[in-house]
């Protein structure tokens, strides 16, 4: 059994449904500044479903490249915000680098 099969996902986790990406949200700033508290290396927020999750150092320089972004040397003057994420969709879509 491996966890791309989704029926063994669904037998061990049960249904789980995404969040409605109903659109407009705005960063919260004291969301982000928790994220980066715990030791993220940036906040990404969906503006989607409105919810603000970290990134280490080595998952912001992968989701950059495959957005096809440019590096950045301080990630924390950043906000990474996504039009939908993993949580509301099935990947991260609409990538953009926002200068806090």
């Amino acid at each position: 059994m491996t966890l791309t099969d989704d029926s063994a996902k669904t037998s061990l986790f049960g249904q789980v449904n995404k969040s409605q990406a109903s659109g407009d949200h705005r960063p919260d700033s004291e969301a982000i500044r928790e994220v980066l508290a715990d030791g993220s290396a940036i906040a990404v927020f969906c503006r989607g479903c409105g919810r603000t999750q970290g990134l280490s150092k080595s998952g912001l320089d992968s989701l950059l490249d495959e957005a096809g972004l440019q590096p950045i040397g301080n990630p924390s003057e950043f906000l990474l915000s996504c039009g939908r994420c993993p949580i509301c969709f099935d990947s991260f879509d609409g990538m953009e680098l926002i200068r806090r």
